[in-house]
Order: C-alpha cells, then structure tokens, then sequence
C-alpha cells in the first residue's frame, strides 16, 4: 500500500469532517460533484482533492453583503 493510500479517507471520515451526512455524500458522488476514488468497491477520499475542492466551491459571503444594499 503507498503512503497516499494510507491517508485516504471513508465516507465516514469526510461526513465529520464537513459535518454533513453520509447520505449528502453518498449524492455528491452519484452526481460526480465531489472527488473520489474506489478501492476494492470502497469509497476513498483524498485529502488533497478535497482541501481543493473546497476551496473553489467555498462562498466568500459576498453575495449576502451586496444583497443587502438596496
């Protein structure tokens, strides 16, 4: 096993993590929104991929400040 594999992460790892269910995870996948991998069948996430993904679909808030105005 290679060191990448050793810090992959479960779909139970990732829920408490991002602090949302299993299900919504089980849908981003479906939906191919989130990056993952299998394993023998298994569901895997990488820390890299998911420290990316994050950020480019973190909201800055703005949407909310100019919302406000007006």
């Amino acid at each position: 096993m290679s060191m990448n594999e050793q810090n992959l992460l479960t779909i139970e790892d990732l829920s408490r993590i991002l602090k949302t269910s299993k299900h919504t995870i089980y849908g981003w996948v479906r939906k191919k929104a989130v990056p993952f991998c299998k394993l023998n069948g298994l569901l895997r996430f990488e820390p890299n991929m998911i420290e990316k993904w994050l950020e480019n679909n973190r909201s800055n808030g703005e949407g909310e400040k100019h919302s406000r105005h007006g």
